[in-house]
């Protein structure tokens, strides 16, 4: 609440011509049904090529998980998490966060959760969940920052 909205993609239009006050478009991908009336936005820009990783790097970098897209007792692989960092910090499509296991306070090192950012929107951004070892995730969660796209 206070950082954005959760919109659910339904498709990718193509702009084909500019005619007057409007244009025409053909719908280039469909994910749910597409129907006349609903609302459009400018699509992310992506500049990544074939076989582009992120690279790891050594960063004290860390983010603050905000929420989910949905409302589950447990997220796994696939769920889209809101993260507290974006433009402003040098997010890109593609960088990666690390969740650790903490118990009693202790910090063992090992890996509960690995997100990949798959939008950057502003000062915030969206990663899902790319990898769960500990089902540890939810609100306020800590994230470090561990690959960088180049």
């Amino acid at each position: 609440e206070g950082f954005g909205q959760v919109v659910e993609p339904t498709g990718i239009l193509a702009v084909t011509a500019v005619e007057g006050a409007g244009v025409v478009a053909m719908v280039s991908a469909e994910f749910d049904r597409v129907r006349l009336g609903q609302r459009l936005r400018l699509a992310p820009g992506y500049n990544m090529m074939p076989g582009m990783v992120a690279q790891p790097v050594d960063s004290n970098l860390t983010a603050l998980l905000l929420g989910f897209d949905l409302d589950r007792p447990v997220h796994g692989i696939g769920a889209v998490a809101f993260l507290d960092v974006g433009e402003p910090e040098g997010i890109k499509v593609g960088d990666e966060f690390r969740a650790y296991v903490n118990r009693d306070d202790e910090w063992t090192g090992e890996e509960a959760a690995r997100l990949q950012v798959v939008l950057v929107d502003g000062p915030v951004s969206s990663a899902r969940i790319v990898a769960v070892n500990d089902p540890v995730l939810r609100p306020g969660s800590e994230l470090h920052l561990i690959k960088k796209m180049q």
